[in-house]
């Protein structure tokens, strides 16, 4: 959880991020504006404090009332001439933002969008899709990509990130970066973009390399600026804590180095936002405090942490939107907790905090997988399995078996997943049958194979 930090300079990470976009400088050309993104810094395992979009969507501050996510901070330089943008009002908590300085006419590119952290000083105007951040798992074989909470990037032209915090300013005319330049746009604070690790995902994520990816204008919408080199990232490895002190984050998230030959692997970016109608909107539930919220010990707009949905407190107002889990108004009328129930808004399930695989179970379900990878109709017996658990929701079997005028040789891999409403195992294959004299190989990426008992 972030405390209130009011204007935050951050002078540590700023120099640190300078010393690292310096490197990128030297490659650069200093005629012509260039917006190199430096490496996420500080990554670590926490817990989603989702005071973005108003309301906290938290039922308390403790860890057991949260979801999981990845912490980072990052800072963008510009090489080259300065850079302004303007943004002009669209509709309630919409501007439209141009390229160039105000009155100038310049073109349309986004959208600022007006965030409500419901912190003294943190409610503020936040320019949408400057920049991306994404997990990426790149462990051989590994496909999943989970992208930011896409709440925007503070781009005032300062070296801090304290852009304009008036809801109802007339226009942003303060926007953008100073010539040569390197400005801190995630600084850790609570309306910062972070990549939100939702509950339905649990444990499934799989231990090993990721990647935190850093992507500035990744949608090529911002004029004169080359984007051969508009992303970088940081290299991690990702593992569960088998068991962890009641404050302490089961995601564990460590700096490593880049394995030889490894690249930033960049998958293919969400659509970019259209505008104050678009569905995918990241704050398309959330419901404004009132700015003039009275103080609290807490730095929050109330003494104690809501509980239910209610006009007093708003809470769990928006998720965590996207593929994974779209997004819902959980207050509204026969959604979630309805208009007065209990705010859904939890932690890892005790469903996901229980998940482990064990080398019994793993070759229980190697049999099983083995008879859905060969269509057989019973379960084979007499299946020679050697099990390794890989980490606390994975492992690998050999197999080998003769049975039917058959021989199957080869590798099965066992996974837990959690469910919304129950856990499954599911199973991929790499198998060799010999039948008839002839040899046939069998090959699929993960299925489910049924739900845990």
């Amino acid at each position: 959880m972030q405390p209130l930090t009011g204007r935050r300079r951050a002078p540590g990470l700023i120099g640190a991020a300078l010393a690292l976009v310096v490197l990128a400088f030297t490659a650069s050309t200093a005629s012509a504006t260039d917006l190199v993104p430096g490496a996420p810094q500080n990554p670590t395992g926490g817990f989603f404090d989702d005071h973005s979009i108003s309301g906290d969507n938290h039922a308390g501050w403790g860890p057991g009332d949260e979801p999981l996510a990845v912490r980072f901070t990052a800072s963008v330089g510009n090489v080259g001439p300065a850079i302004a943008f303007c943004g002009t009002p669209a509709a309630a908590g919409w501007m439209a933002a141009t390229q160039g300085a105000c009155g100038a006419g310049g073109p349309q590119f986004g959208w600022f969008r007006y965030v409500s952290a419901n912190h003294f000083g943190h409610n503020r105007w936040q320019l949408l899709d400057f920049q991306r951040f994404a997990l990426v798992n790149v462990n051989p074989g590994g496909t999943e990509v989970i992208w930011d909470t896409r709440w925007g990037s503070c781009v005032n032209n300062s070296p801090f990130s304290d852009c304009p915090t008036d809801p109802n300013a007339p226009v942003l005319n303060t926007m953008g970066f100073l010539p040569d330049a390197t400005k801190v746009t995630q600084d850790g604070a609570d309306e910062d973009e972070l990549i939100a690790i939702p509950n339905q995902l649990g444990y499934r994520l799989p231990e090993g390399n990721w990647q935190i990816l850093h992507w500035v204008n990744p949608y090529g919408a911002i004029a004169g600026d080359p984007t051969p080199n508009n992303v970088t990232c940081t290299p991690i490895s990702l593992t569960w804590a088998p068991a962890t002190a009641p404050a302490a984050s089961p995601l564990i998230i460590a700096a490593r180095a880049f394995g030889a030959g490894e690249t930033c692997r960049i998958p293919q970016p969400p659509p970019a936002i259209t505008g104050p109608a678009d569905p995918t909107d990241p704050l398309k539930y959330a419901k404004a405090y009132p700015i003039t919220c009275p103080p609290t010990a807490t730095g929050h707009c109330w003494a104690t942490p809501p509980t239910a949905c209610s006009p007093a407190s708003p809470t769990a107002r928006t998720f965590t939107s996207g593929a994974l889990v779209p997004a819902t108004d959980p207050c509204a009328a026969g959604g979630g907790g309805g208009a007065a129930g209990a705010s859904p808004v939890q932690g890892l399930s005790r469903r996901a905090a229980n998940l482990r695989i064990t080398t019994r179970l793993s070759k229980r379900y190697a049999s099983v997988a083995l008879r859905k990878a060969l269509k057989l109709k019973k379960t084979p017996t007499g299946v020679r399995r050697s099990c390794k658990v890989t980490d606390r929701v994975n492992a690998k079997c050999s197999v080998r078996w003769s049975g039917g005028g058959q021989s199957v040789r080869g590798t099965v891999w066992i996974r837990f997943v959690v469910g919304s409403k129950a856990n499954r195992w599911t199973y991929r294959v790499d198998l060799s049958r010999t039948k008839n004299g002839h040899t046939s190989r069998i090959r699929h990426s993960f299925r489910t194979g049924g739900r845990l008992s």
